[in-house]
């Protein structure tokens, strides 16, 4: 009798980038949700034929070779109207847009709303227009479904594909892949670690039911107020009228926690892909520090913190290749590994694990958000107390008493 094939020993030896699932070619695995809201992958064994397909492509596991970054810059959107739709400078729409004029596709993570619930997922684009779903972040972790063997299909038929994610998914489907595709362009983002969906949709729950709304849609950055972490709630009232509301996410508990790196995977905070070496042919993100590194691009460059910047690492030859024929779209300033990594952590290490984390994580487990929601006001009220003193001062007051702290540093 064959011996049962296993995923993993441990849940901190999973990342949850469903390349077995992909794999699989009796479908015999499906994400399962544990205790704790986290989807992990479960082998149905009256199916499985014990071929190994999937252990041979969990790169979690047996890390291939990453890449050295070759270019580092600061760049932003040509277009102000995408890049005030995105969260920092709008470079993936620069990227994707490229794609797509020329008959490509572009995979990357929209916020569903499926029945009523908000569901983060990778979803298959084929026209500019939609790309507004992809745009923005999601902190929270996307289910990758089987995008895995539609981007294979998609490359096999010689169509040219955009594929963006965590570095954990990247490397996922360069090991479902099995080869190397010239027609494929892969684009992470910078990763501090990421939290159930099962969490954030009953985080939404909580909410709904607190102010007796219904909400349709959750973007975490909104820059209709400015540049920031203010999150746009998009909800029905209780008569039956749309409406948003802008709120600072640091006084939210599911943002806020998220920003303290207190609710993630198990694994995220022993991440291997929280380094220099990169998974993906190009690395973006918030360009945290910018004028504070480039003191004087205020008054040489096009790019601005108040609208949003980007930072950008390109890290093979074919990421290269691409920049240049995105070029046009772009506005770029040359800058440094180094000087990105210096405000940017997870280019060096994983997110820390502090032990508070265990505690909400059990809290979620035996009272459900409702306990998050309450460990969070009583622990955290000068916090929210702190960010709600800050909504008060003027933004242009805040800005020039940002732009005298970073005078202060550099001297």
């Amino acid at each position: 009798m064959n011996k049962k094939i296993i995923l993993f020993s441990n849940e901190n030896e999973c990342c949850g980038c469903s390349a077995c699932l992909n794999i699989c070619p009796k479908n015999a695995i499906t994400m399962e949700v544990d205790d704790f809201g986290f989807e992990f992958p479960k082998i149905n064994y009256d199916l499985c034929v014990n071929c190994g397909l999937c252990n041979t492509v969990c790169d979690y596991q047996d890390l291939e070779e990453l890449n050295s970054v070759k270019m580092a810059y600061a760049g932003a959107n040509k277009d102000i109207d995408v890049v005030k739709k995105s969260a920092s400078g709008g470079i993936f729409s620069a990227f994707a847009k490229n794609v797509l004029t020329r008959g490509g596709t572009v995979y990357g993570v929209s916020l569903e709303n499926v029945d009523g619930i908000l569901v983060p997922k990778h979803k298959r684009v084929i026209v500019i227009s939609e790309l507004d779903k992809l745009r923005g972040s999601k902190y929270v972790q996307s289910s990758v479904g089987i995008t895995y063997k539609e981007v294979k299909n998609d490359l096999e038929q010689g169509i040219e594909v955009l594929f963006s994610g965590t570095p954990c998914q990247i490397a996922g489907l360069k090991k479902f892949l099995r080869k190397p595709y010239e027609r494929l362009i892969t684009v992470e983002i910078i990763c501090h670690g990421v939290p159930s969906s099962k969490m954030f949709q009953d985080f939404i729950r909580e909410l709904e039911v607190k102010c007796d709304i219904k909400i349709n849609d959750f973007k975490f950055r909104d820059k209709s107020k400015g540049q920031g972490m203010m999150s746009n709630i998009s909800y029905k009232n209780k008569n039956g009228n749309y409406e948003n509301k802008i709120k600072n996410g640091k006084v939210i508990s599911y943002f806020s926690l998220f920003l303290k790196s207190l609710i993630y995977r198990e694994n995220c905070y022993t991440c291997p892909y929280a380094q220099e070496k990169r998974s993906a042919d190009i690395t973006i993100g918030d360009y945290w520090g910018f004028h504070e590194e480039h003191p004087s691009a205020e008054k040489t460059s096009e790019l601005s913190n108040t609208n949003g910047v980007s930072c950008i690492l390109v890290n093979t030859d074919k990421g290269i290749h691409f920049m240049n024929q995105c070029d046009n779209d772009l506005i770029l300033m040359p800058s440094e590994l180094s000087k990105i990594a210096k405000h940017n952590e997870q280019l060096s290490h994983p997110s820390r694990l502090d032990e508070k984390r265990d505690i909400l994580i059990n809290l979620y487990n035996r009272d459900g958000y409702e306990g998050i929601e309450k460990y969070y006001k009583e622990n955290y009220k000068l916090d929210r107390l702190k960010q709600n003193i800050i909504n008060l001062i003027p933004k242009k007051t805040r800005r020039i008493s940002q732009k005298m702290l970073s005078v202060f540093r550099r001297n």
